[in-house]
């Protein structure tokens, strides 16, 4: 399993928000909340330019990865996103560091 789908199913359970949801275009608070915090754990457990992170997340191009980089720090402050933020990042950490050595990550792969 690659760390991108690692990651969209920490958050998926976490903020209760689908994977479906966050691939989508649909713009509710809720879900660019749980978007932003895939795409921030994403920029930090992979090597990932702007570029490859976009289409993971299957956004149009880079510039809306380099927004949600931006807002995210405030978004997740503004929102009280913290705790939930901190809950993921621990949760991806602990499958990462439990994953077999066949499953790491040998190309990027859509989630």
């Amino acid at each position: 399993m690659n760390t991108v789908t690692i990651i969209a199913q920490e958050v998926s359970r976490i903020t209760g928000i689908s994977i479906f949801d966050m691939l989508s275009e649909r713009r509710e608070a809720p879900i660019i909340d749980a978007r932003h915090m895939a795409i921030a754990l994403t920029k930090e457990f992979t090597p990932f330019g702007s570029a490859k992170v976009a289409k993971a997340w299957k956004r149009a191009d880079h510039t809306s990865i380099l927004h949600a980089y931006r807002v995210w720090p405030e978004r997740m402050q503004k929102r009280g996103l913290h705790v939930k933020f901190g809950e993921a990042r621990e949760a991806v950490r602990a499958r990462i560091l439990t994953r077999r050595v066949s499953d790491v990550d040998i190309a990027p792969t859509r989630p």
